[in-house]
């Protein structure tokens, strides 16, 4: 039997509500609502180019579409108008009407099918239908899978921001490599985390940053703003081990031509060093790549304790775009190094690299 939203939020009178139905608007707004519960707040007083007083009553009855359902929305609040001035943005409160339900009651409606976000309930309301009643307020998506991770920038903040407890302790635990997609140019950036709070750490700083001091992704934000990335990146984990493991991994990720395996890319290895340009739709399908990039050799140091090891790597280096870059080989190869001398195994770090005391001069 269907439950009416009448029959658990009543608007009373009817004609001092307006029903704000929020959809994407360069992010999605429930993006927004979990991120910040003051910036939902503006996205209730904001005016955008052309519109006047559309929210001309009292009260705004908020939903927010809640993209991980079909014609689903979130209910995100009553706001009461406290100012209109003139062609400037609203002043709103949220109100106490209905506050133990926000975030909670998920309504049923397939939305007004028109353009627009204000709409009169009197033509509306008593359309609507309770969905489900969740027993706390929405948090934000369970942490899917390593190979399932394919999300947008805002909707990792979101989870960032709320230092969601499965997402920090998947990603904490975990070192490897990931995948940022400029989804407005279609440039693809391949990064590794091999830092003591693994891609959690690493992908922290490119939520607090928006480029994560990436020198080109640092030109785009300069330019264009942290909303660049909320709008256009997306992150996605290619590779992942346990922090302390060391077992053998794939090597050789900035060699190309991709191409995606059951389980995760592999990689036809050759004489040239290619970068993925475009990201491919489904398992089995073929990656464009573009031209070689060229190679130059450097010593890396890593210092632990009372040992420093020299490690040699190549530095791979392109025209144009992100570079340079370290391969997966040499930053898993300099991760195994720290790893070993910080355990004292310098055995081990002596496979990989040239190992050496120190010894104080002075004390």
């Amino acid at each position: 039997m269907d439950i009416l939203l009448s029959n658990i939020t009543p608007l009373e009178p009817l004609s001092d509500y307006k029903i704000h139905f929020a959809v994407w608007s360069g992010e999605e707004p429930l993006d927004v609502y979990l991120r910040d519960a003051d910036e939902w707040r503006r996205w209730n007083e904001s005016l955008k180019s052309g519109e006047k007083d559309i929210f001309n009553r009292r009260y705004i009855f908020s939903l927010i579409r809640y993209y991980p359902l079909a014609e689903t929305w979130l209910f995100g609040g009553v706001f009461e108008v406290l100012s209109r001035p003139r062609n400037k943005p609203y002043t709103v409160q949220l109100s106490e009407k209905y506050k133990e339900y926000i975030g909670r009651l998920l309504v049923a409606h397939s939305g007004p099918g028109v353009r627009g976000r204000s709409f009169l309930p009197e033509t509306y309301f008593d359309q609507l239908k309770v969905a489900q009643i969740l027993d706390k307020p929405y948090q934000g998506e369970v942490f899917p899978g390593y190979e399932d991770i394919a999300h947008d920038f805002s909707q990792l903040e979101s989870i960032i921001h709320q230092a969601k407890l499965d997402w920090k302790t998947a990603l904490e635990s975990v070192k490897g490599v990931y995948l940022i997609t400029d989804k407005k140019n279609g440039k693809m950036y391949v990064g590794s985390a091999y830092g003591e709070a693994g891609i959690w750490s690493r992908w922290c700083c490119y939520i607090g940053t928006g480029h994560g001091w990436n020198d080109e992704l640092a030109k785009l934000i300069k330019q264009f703003g942290i909303d660049y990335a909320r709008e256009n990146f997306q992150l996605s984990v290619l590779e992942q081990r346990a922090m302390h493991s060391t077992a053998p991994t794939n090597k050789g990720w900035a060699f190309g031509p991709y191409r995606v395996g059951s389980s995760r890319w592999s990689y036809q290895s050759g004489g040239a060093c290619y970068r993925v340009l475009t990201r491919p739709r489904k398992v089995g399908t073929w990656v464009q790549a573009e031209a070689p990039m060229s190679k130059r050799k450097r010593t890396k140091f890593v210092h632990e304790g009372n040992y420093v090891a020299e490690v040699d790597v190549e530095l791979l280096e392109e025209p144009k775009g992100w570079s340079p870059y370290l391969s997966l080989e040499d930053t898993y190869r300099l991760d195994d190094v720290r790893e070993a001398l910080r355990r004292g195994d310098v055995k081990t770090a002596a496979k990989y690299a040239r190992v050496f005391s120190l010894t104080p001069v002075a004390v």
